[in-house]
């Protein structure tokens, strides 16, 4: 429902105005962290789920439909090349990366947080 009714205002609002909403709410979430270490930035980002409060933390990008190719792709060349370990850096909330088949695969996955 969301990518609906974001998908129907970004078709009727000028794109000027959305330049300037977009330009306006950068500055005003990135001035929060600029004062901040690395570390203290992503574990306010993680608590306040400044990168959206859909199905990840790590926001829209992270989504299961968003990565429906990728977990696929990454399956087949794990299984094509016989791959016995991965490291995932930065891993994030590990959201989509369940969907992979670890039964053969020893991960380890790390993150700032």
């Amino acid at each position: 429902m969301f990518h609906f009714l974001s998908n129907a205002i970004r078709k009727s609002v000028p794109t000027r105005w959305l330049d300037r909403y977009h330009k306006y709410r950068y500055a005003k979430s990135h001035s929060v962290f600029r004062q901040l270490h690395t570390k203290a930035v992503f574990e306010k980002i993680y608590r306040s789920k400044h990168w959206g409060e859909g199905e990840s933390i790590s926001g829209p990008g992270s989504s299961l439909m968003a990565t429906q190719g990728i977990v696929a792709g990454l399956q087949k060349f794990v299984a094509d090349y016989h791959i016995a370990s991965m490291v995932d850096v930065p891993c994030g909330d590990f959201h989509w990366m369940r969907q992979l088949n670890f039964s053969n695969l020893k991960y380890l996955g790390c993150d700032i947080v």
